[in-house]
């Protein structure tokens, strides 16, 4: 008897200890079972907070306007016209441009923008054409041309600039060649090279002076200075009207047979050959017409 109950014990003791085992590996385990739920909490919420961030990040980038490049506008080409018209004067000279309309003949005989069909770079052909934005298939996307007919020996002689991109960077380009085929290179002139990349680099619209501005407006100042020159315009008297047609189209016995100065605007001097087979209309912005 004592045996079984000694035995009874033993399997009580037992029961009671694998009961606490169980319990305690169930804690263990429920412990265990919310750390990791916890962990895999955290997680997510990390993951959500990368994906809102990410999502926000790319929302911003896609409202935010992206910056345009404008290599070349209307209010550039103003500025350069009125680089053109302080800087010409420190080399004494007078240049005429092509305005977008009217073909510009060089003394050498060249027409431009059609003469840039032949018109080599650095001895290379068909690298140039005109543009209106800097852009365009060429090598050479020329944005505006200036030229200056030499008074000096030996003639005919010119120095033409064209003002482009070149692989959407702005570069001068001058020719003086005299004969043969013309061939143009980068400028030497570091006035008017630093001059055209700084307007081409800039955004701020310049308010157009000088010969920049409008030929209304001009006439306008004219009127307002008693029919009289403006201090920015090149030709003031027939003798300054005679010479600039001498330089354009040779000496030929040129006079002046009339003028508005003083009478009206907008300001004129009609200057032809002695005997008036030949005649053209002198303004004094420098602007040479037929006379018709």
């Amino acid at each position: 008897m004592i045996k079984y109950g000694q035995l009874a014990a033993a399997l009580v003791i037992g029961v009671t200890l694998l009961s606490g085992c169980g319990q305690r590996a169930s804690e263990d385990a429920t412990k265990s079972s919310g750390a990791t739920t916890k962990q895999s909490a955290r997680t997510k919420s990390t993951t959500s907070s990368k994906r809102s961030a990410s999502s926000k990040a790319t929302s911003a980038s896609q409202a935010a306007p992206r910056k345009q490049t404008t290599l070349w506008d209307q209010s550039k080409d103003e500025q350069l016209a009125q680089f053109i018209t302080q800087w010409a004067p420190t080399m004494g000279q007078v240049y005429a441009r092509y305005d977008g309309q009217h073909p510009l003949e060089v003394s050498t005989g060249v027409t431009y923008p059609t003469g840039l069909a032949q018109q080599l770079v650095s001895g290379q052909s068909g690298q140039i054409g005109m543009s209106t934005d800097g852009k365009g298939s060429n090598a050479y996307n020329i944005v505006a041309i200036y030229n200056y007919d030499q008074t000096e020996p030996p003639l005919p002689g010119r120095i033409t600039y064209f003002f482009g991109f070149h692989n959407g960077q702005p570069v001068v380009l001058a020719d003086q060649s005299r004969d043969g085929q013309p061939n143009a290179g980068p400028t030497q002139n570091t006035a008017i090279r630093d001059g055209f990349t700084r307007i081409a680099a800039s955004t701020t619209p310049a308010k157009p002076k000088g010969l920049a501005q409008s030929r209304a407006t001009i006439t306008q100042q004219e009127q307002q200075n008693h029919n009289m020159p403006l201090d920015f315009e090149p030709v003031h008297n027939a003798d300054q009207a005679i010479k600039l047609v001498a330089s354009k189209y040779g000496n030929k016995q040129w006079v002046a047979v009339h003028g508005t100065a003083g009478v009206s605007a907008p300001i004129t001097f009609t200057v032809s050959v002695d005997g008036g087979s030949e005649a053209y209309l002198v303004y004094a912005t420098g602007v040479i017409a037929p006379f018709q």
